[in-house]
């Protein structure tokens, strides 16, 4: 993976086993941070050796996840699954921690029992899409 805008990649994958981990490329290195409990949650910075006053981005959205999911012992229905990406959500017109304008493009909540995936693009909660990831 090459990080051709010079920033970070964060994929979180799962399956529907229930395994499920984050994987992070920084430039063409690649981090892999398993989930330690039944669940698992991120926002935009590494899992791992992380200074996080260096970062200052998603962190206090993390905290709002973390609060929540952990709170809920992992367990949200779909649509309180939306509900928080909607609560963590970066607005155009409100800037993250770093001082930048960057708003949040889209939110997915992923079904893996069913294998739908439920989408909501540039922040409009009131519009969801879901589609079938059926093979």
């Amino acid at each position: 993976m090459y990080a051709s805008a010079k920033g970070c990649y964060v994929f979180h994958i799962a399956d529907s086993a229930g395994k499920c981990a984050v994987v992070s490329y920084d430039g063409d290195k690649m981090n892999v941070t398993y989930a330690e409990k039944d669940y698992q949650y991120t926002t935009n910075f590494f899992l791992y050796d992380v200074d996080y006053d260096y970062l200052k981005v998603g962190v206090e959205r993390y905290s709002i996840l973390k609060e929540k999911i952990e709170g809920s012992k992992g367990v949200l229905s779909e649509e309180e699954a939306m509900e928080l990406l909607s609560d963590v959500s970066m607005s155009e017109d409100v800037p993250d921690e770093s001082g930048a304008y960057i708003p949040t493009q889209w939110s997915a909540v992923y079904n893996l029992s069913e294998k739908e995936v439920t989408i909501c693009a540039d922040r409009n909660y009131e519009k969801p899409y879901t589609f079938s990831v059926e093979k």
